[in-house]
């Protein structure tokens, strides 16, 4: 008997497909067969790296505001789980906005 995986399906698109910011016909109708038996769809590659570096780079920072007490008002503390989380609201500039698909 065949064993039953409830793992996700899984898309990794092309460097060519995430450039484009376009999927391949085949990659569109997985996407739409994963989200319609998963609920959700797991892209890989779909965000070039650069940019996450730059997003990574502007959250470390303005943690080291927050953690000094200079209280970004975008930003919150919320108690999880017995720990301190720092939770906040995406930083809408356009160092960290990136239209990386667009529909087909």
């Amino acid at each position: 008997m065949p064993s039953v995986t409830d793992a996700p399906i899984v898309i990794r698109l092309s460097d060519e497909e995430r450039d484009s910011g376009s999927l391949s016909d085949h990659h569109l109708y997985d996407a739409v067969e994963a989200f319609f038996n998963d609920g959700f769809v797991v892209v890989e590659n779909s965000v070039d790296l650069d940019k996450i570096d730059r997003l990574n780079q502007r959250m470390l920072k303005d943690t080291g505001k927050l953690l000094a007490g200079e209280g970004l008002s975008h930003y919150a503390w919320v108690l999880f789980r017995s720990s301190l989380e720092i939770r906040w609201a995406p930083a809408l500039k356009p160092c960290t906005i990136y239209l990386t698909m667009t529909s087909v």
